[in-house]
Order: C-alpha cells, then structure tokens, then sequence
C-alpha cells in the first residue's frame, strides 16, 4: 500500500484524473469510447492492464460514519452515495469487483453481481 500511496503523487494528464466516468455510460457510448480512444498505443497498454485486474481499488478523500445521531441520516447518506457513485469519476464501474479505501481508513468492498447470474 505504501508504494502504490507513494506511486500515487505522480502527475495526472489533461483528462486522467475523469477517466473513470466514462465507464459510468450506457454501455453502447463506453464501448464506441473504447473502440475510438483505447485500442492503440499506450492507451491500449494501460486498458489491457486493467482489464486483466482482478478487481480495482480506489482511495477516496471522503471520511465517511456511519452513525446516525438524533434521526439525522445526513453523513450515512453521504457514505451510501460514494459507495454506489463516488463523485462521478472516482469509481470504475467496468470491474465486478472494488475495494474502496477512505481517508479515515474505513474500507469497502462493492461486488456486482455478474449478469450471468441475474438471469
């Protein structure tokens, strides 16, 4: 974790730090995305490497509780949107599988059902 934390200070691209929100589009615009921005060069590298990921972790500045004080709901509320949302491209919504890691060291695990599954 240290290294990936010390990895994590590298500086983004124009565009890198919302490239998670294209996954959050209907399938057919994030797969026409794909087509056109990720299948050559460098971008195919690195989408062949996390689509060989076995799941993805995402570190959030969001220090979430879960209490609810006085029929107050507000801060559980906020923690349940991250989870399903983050804030729109801290998420990629492509994987089965994420864990979520806040600030204040609470750690979360979202699992998609497989569609395969659903049926």
């Amino acid at each position: 974790m240290e290294q990936i934390m010390e990895d994590s200070d590298a500086e983004l691209r124009p565009g890198e730090e919302h490239l998670a929100a294209l996954t959050a589009a209907d399938r057919k615009s994030w797969a026409e995305m794909r087509e056109k921005y990720f299948m050559t060069g460098v971008n195919r590298t690195s989408m062949e490497i996390l689509e060989k990921a076995a799941f993805m972790i995402m570190f959030d500045d969001l220090e979430p509780s879960l209490y609810v004080e006085n029929g107050d709901n507000t801060a559980l509320t906020q923690y349940c949107k991250s989870l399903f949302h983050g804030n729109g491209y801290t998420r990629w919504f492509d994987k089965s599988v994420s864990v979520i890691i806040y600030k204040n060291g609470k750690v979360t695990f979202d699992l998609v059902c497989p569609w395969r599954l659903s049926l």
